[in-house]
């Protein structure tokens, strides 16, 4: 399981954002030349190869407190479009097909205070690859 707190936006200014903040990214995506372009910048919240969701819960909320000053900057810069928590879950072949994920009321609020979405991907992998 990977997880990444992704900022988004067309005309996002990246290098005010960096600048501002003491998050360090992983990766930027911008483009100033076309006008389409949505420009992200990802940020690792934590990896966990063989973790089970309500193991990710405590680790997405220290994020959010400990980042809390960060999270009010880029909340307040007028051009983001998208905050968004992005959790990505690997399901060997062995894994039933239903997999039930349970966000609870404390995580809801610590999202709901930095208005940022929380996705949530789930990926099949052959159970020989993990």
């Amino acid at each position: 399981m990977t997880c990444v707190f992704r900022v988004s936006g067309q005309k996002l200014d990246v290098k005010a954002i960096i600048n501002r903040t003491v998050l360090t990214p992983y990766r930027v995506e911008e483009n100033l030349s076309e006008t389409n372009y949505i420009n992200c910048i990802y940020y690792d919240v934590f990896s966990d190869p063989v973790g089970l969701f309500e193991e990710a819960i405590p680790q997405i909320t220290s994020f959010l407190h400990t980042n809390a000053g960060d999270l009010a900057i880029i909340a307040a810069e007028r051009h983001v479009e998208k905050r968004t928590i992005d959790v990505m879950y690997d399901i060997s072949d062995e894994d039933y097909f239903v997999k039930n994920i349970l966000v609870g009321p404390k995580l809801m609020q610590e999202l709901v205070r930095y208005n940022i979405s929380l996705n949530v991907s789930l990926y099949r992998i052959p159970a020989d690859w993990m």
